[in-house]
C-alpha cells in the first residue's frame, strides 16, 4: 500500500467513525418528513390500482383477469426489475440521483396511467410506474441506514415507514369520493397520485447524498467530510458535545457487489428468508388490495 492509499484509508475509517458515534438522527426531521412523503406516495400508489380497476374494467372492456394481470402483474414485473437495475444505479452513482430518478419514473408511470385510453398503453404505463417503485422501496431504507448511526437505524426506518404506510390508509377514502362519482374518477385517482409524487421529488433535492456511499463507492472523501460535519453540527445543537470516534476498519474504493455474492454463505439463507417473506407478503397485500372495492363497494356502489 503505498502513502497516498494509506492516508485515505485512515482519513475513510476517521470519518465512519465520525458518523457512527453521532448517536441521533442526524440531520433536520424535516428530511425525515421528506422521505416519508415519496414513501407515502408509494404506498399510495400499492393501493390505488386495486380500486381503479372496476372502472378501468368496464371502460376498456376487459375481462376481469385481463384487467388484474394488466394491473397488478405488469406493475410488480416493473417492481422486481427497477428494485435490480436502478439499485445497481445507486452503486454506481450515489443514492440521492437514484432516488431522484425512482421518484421521476414514479411521477411519469402515474400521469401516464391517468392519460391511458387503451391496455397497452396502461401496461406500459403501470410497468414504469413499477420501475420507480420497487427500486424506491430498497433504497429508502439503504439510504436511511446509510445516514442513520448504527444504534437507531430501525427506529428511523419504522418513522419513515409510517409515514408512508398513511398513503394505503387514505387512498380508500380518496377513491371512494372520485371513482364511483365521476366518469374518469379513476384518472383523477391517478392523477393526485403523480400530484404527490413530483411534490416528494421536488423535496428530495434538498437531501444530501449518503456520506458512506461517498466513502466506499466514490472514494469522495472531502464532501463526505462536508456533509458529516454538516450533521455533527446539527447533533451537537440537539444533545451538545459529541462522544470521541472510535476507529472501525472499513473498504474505500469498492465499485461493484456481484450479484453472485447472495447466493453464497451468509447471505444466502438470508436472501432465502427474504424471498419466502416477500412472496407471502405480496400474495397477501395484493390479493386484499386486488378485492377490496369488492368487498367495501359492490353492494353500494355501481362503477
Amino acid at each position: 500500500m503505498d502513502k497516498k492509499s494509506g492516508n485515505e484509508e485512515d482519513k475513510a475509517k476517521e470519518l465512519i467513525a465520525r458518523l457512527n458515534r453521532l448517536g441521533v438522527w442526524p440531520l433536520p426531521t424535516s428530511f425525515i418528513l421528506i422521505i416519508g412523503v415519496g414513501y407515502f406516495f408509494t404506498f399510495y400508489d400499492i393501493a390505488d390500482i386495486g380500486f381503479a380497476m372496476p372502472a378501468i374494467d368496464q371502460q376498456f372492456n376487459l375481462g376481469q383477469s385481463l384487467s388484474l394481470f394488466i394491473a397488478l402483474s405488469v406493475g410488480l414485473i416493473g417492481y422486481a426489475i427497477g428494485s435490480y437495475l436502478i439499485g445497481t444505479v445507486s452503486d454506481y452513482y450515489g443514492r440521492f440521483r437514484a432516488m431522484i430518478l425512482t421518484m421521476a419514473l414514479t411521477a411519469l408511470g402515474s400521469f401516464g396511467d391517468a392519460l391511458s385510453f387503451n391496455v397497452p398503453e396502461l401496461a406500459l404505463f403501470r410497468f414504469i410506474t413499477g420501475l420507480g417503485l420497487g427500486a424506491d422501496l430498497n433504497l429508502v431504507s439503504t439510504y436511511l441506514s446509510e445516514l442513520s448511526p448504527p444504534n437507531i437505524r430501525g427506529k428511523i426506518t419504522v418513522y419513515s415507514f409510517l409515514l408512508g404506510i398513511l398513503g394505503q390508509a387514505v387512498t380508500p377514502f380518496v377513491a371512494l369520493a372520485l371513482v364511483p362519482v365521476y366518469y374518469d374518477g379513476w384518472r383523477y385517482l391517478f392523477a393526485i397520485g403523480g400530484i404527490i409524487a413530483v411534490v416528494a421529488l421536488a423535496l428530495r433535492f434538498e437531501l444530501p447524498e449518503s456520506p458512506r456511499w461517498l466513502i466506499s463507492r466514490a472514494g469522495d472523501l472531502k464532501k463526505a467530510e462536508e456533509i458529516i460535519t454538516r450533521m455533527e453540527n446539527t447533533v451537537r445543537d440537539k444533545v451538545g458535545e459529541l462522544a470521541k470516534p472510535s476507529i472501525v476498519d472499513v473498504k474505500i474504493g469498492e465499485k461493484k457487489f456481484p450479484t453472485s455474492y447472495v447466493f453464497k454463505k451468509p447471505y444466502v439463507y438470508r436472501f432465502a428468508l427474504l424471498v419466502v417473506m416477500w412472496f407471502f407478503w405480496y400474495i397477501g397485500n395484493y390479493g386484499f388490495l386486488g378485492d377490496a372495492t369488492t368487498f367495501v363497494c359492490e353492494r353500494d356502489i355501481n362503477f
